[in-house]
């Protein structure tokens, strides 16, 4: 047996409108050939600069001299130095490319502190935390700088 309920009239309430989301503006489209600001250029050689330096001063002696190191830290250290140049060059003539070039360096170079004391070159210590932020501060210095608006008024001379 069902029961049922008497019907009552029931009022509606109109549901106010959602505002419409604003669509956010597009990023403009970033190429590697586009010129950087001043600024980043300059932060980016600084980072480069102070990052190597810092780790050159607080890298302590191998744990064992004597012992021969793989055959792939020689080919990953030239590619690092090989980048940092291109990198230098890049930024001295304040082009994004500088910038993918610094974030490649210090990419390859974050792998290469991280791996050092795991392949027993060298002791766990706090150079070695030392080290790390500040390889990791420049690769993320070049990967915000290489994520930053491009800089339209200096590739653009009808947009000054």
């Amino acid at each position: 047996m069902l029961v049922t309920t008497p019907s009552r009239a029931t009022t509606t309430r109109p549901v106010p409108a959602r505002p419409r989301p604003v669509p956010a503006r597009p990023r403009p489209a970033v190429e590697l050939s586009d010129p950087i600001p001043t600024r980043w250029a300059l932060t980016g050689i600084v980072a480069l600069v102070g990052a190597n330096v810092a780790a050159a001063l607080l890298e302590p002696l191998p744990a064992n001299p004597a012992a021969s190191e793989p055959w792939f830290i020689p080919v990953l250290s030239m590619i690092v130095t090989l980048a940092m140049l291109a990198a230098l060059g890049g930024l001295l003539a304040r082009q994004r490319w500088g910038l993918g070039m610094s974030a490649l360096a210090g990419g390859i170079s974050v792998l290469m502190v991280l791996g050092c004391p795991l392949s027993g070159h060298h002791h766990f210590g706090l150079w070695w935390v030392g080290e790390i932020a500040a390889v990791a501060a420049w690769t993320g210095i070049s990967l915000a700088g290489l994520r930053s608006a491009p800089n339209r008024q200096l590739s653009d001379p009808a947009a000054r």
